[in-house]
């Protein structure tokens, strides 16, 4: 979608590191922008955000201890500032499930990665009305997020770009999202000292948790993923 001058100015103020938040503000009430302007702005932000990660990763020798490292904040770019800026776009009248150009904000969110910048703001946006069932070009989100945390399980190179990826998938399980025939994604166990089962929208709070893969057979057919309460490092839940 072609951006007008006025909104291209906004644009132009958004990508300034670090972002002026008030002359942010100052813009968008002096051009009174629809909603789907501004979604047609913030679309074109994350669509650069997502470049940017992929430019970084391009960069970079290929190291294999990030395997095992989870994901750190890259200062200084772009996606550093999504949720912040996110924040003020949702003010103003964006729309958590706007649709541009065939693309949906909440599949766009996910390609950024930056820590779990991605993964915050997708929160942001569910608890704003975001829909745990939009669908993409038919397609449902969620089952697009679901299959690439199975696919890149065994094919991932870069262990913090999974763990951004599996922390935006935490995310929609916390707001309730499943599977096409309506389960539950994974298998919940229960907590060692209440017995009482794992209640999975304490994934809206990501940050509490972690994973592991392991040779254990689960629904990933020869592997699992296992996720783990971070303070107590018992199992909450498994794929």
């Amino acid at each position: 979608m072609e951006l007008t001058h006025k909104e291209n100015a906004l644009l132009e103020i958004l990508l300034k590191v670090p972002p002026d938040l008030r002359a942010i503000r100052a813009q968008l009430e002096s051009s009174r922008f629809s909603s789907d302007r501004i979604a047609a702005v913030a679309s074109e932000f994350i669509d650069i955000c997502c470049w940017e990660s992929l430019d970084r990763h391009w960069g970079e020798p290929h190291q294999t201890e990030y395997y095992s490292t989870e994901a750190t904040v890259v200062e200084g770019e772009h996606s550093t500032y999504l949720l912040e800026i996110v924040k003020v776009l949702l003010e103003y009248g964006l729309a958590p499930n706007a649709v541009v150009d065939g693309t949906c904000i909440l599949e766009q969110i996910r390609f950024v990665e930056n820590e779990y910048i991605a993964a915050d703001t997708l929160a942001l946006l569910l608890e704003h009305g975001g829909n745990i069932h939009l669908k993409a070009d038919g397609e449902s989100v969620f089952g697009e997020i679901d299959f690439d945390v199975m696919f890149d399980a065994l094919n991932q190179y870069d262990r913090r770009r999974y763990d951004s990826l599996v922390h935006c998938w935490f995310v929609w399980l916390g707001y309730g999202a499943q599977l096409e025939n309506g389960t539950t994604a994974v298998d919940l166990y229960r907590d060692f000292n209440t017995g009482e089962l794992f209640d999975i929208s304490k994934f809206k709070n990501h940050r509490n948790y972690t994973f592991g893969l392991s040779h254990v057979p689960g629904r990933g057919e020869g592997w699992s993923l296992h996720i783990f309460d971070r303070e107590t490092m018992w199992e909450v839940a498994r794929l």
